[in-house]
């Protein structure tokens, strides 16, 4: 995790579900001063280097308090049922494959 430009990011290994979102949108909100939660992947306005720029970005104006309630937000981030399904890889190559021309 990170401030930028005003904005804590915490980085993430897995995309969140849209129902996860709009819980973190619901349960949290008391550790955002304002707006919402954003999840992203990278803009790079990060300039990330390394093993980073490819992961996907949770975006939030944190309040920088409530470093516990943080924490929280930080375990239900990191249950597998709040991650995103990932989409099949066979289908999207399969439509490649269907596009050739011979």
């Amino acid at each position: 995790s990170r401030w930028l430009k005003n904005q804590f990011v915490i980085r993430m290994h897995h995309r969140l579900s849209d129902a996860a979102l709009y819980e973190i949108q619901e349960s949290f909100a008391d550790l955002r001063l304002s707006g919402k939660y954003h999840q992203q992947a990278d803009s790079g306005a990060e300039h990330e280097v390394g093993n980073y720029s490819h992961l996907t970005r949770l975006t939030f104006a944190f309040n920088g308090r409530d470093q516990g309630r943080l924490r929280e937000l930080v375990d239900f981030i990191n249950l597998p049922e709040n991650w995103a399904k990932p989409q099949p890889m066979h289908t999207t190559q399969r439509a490649r494959e269907a596009l050739k021309v011979s």
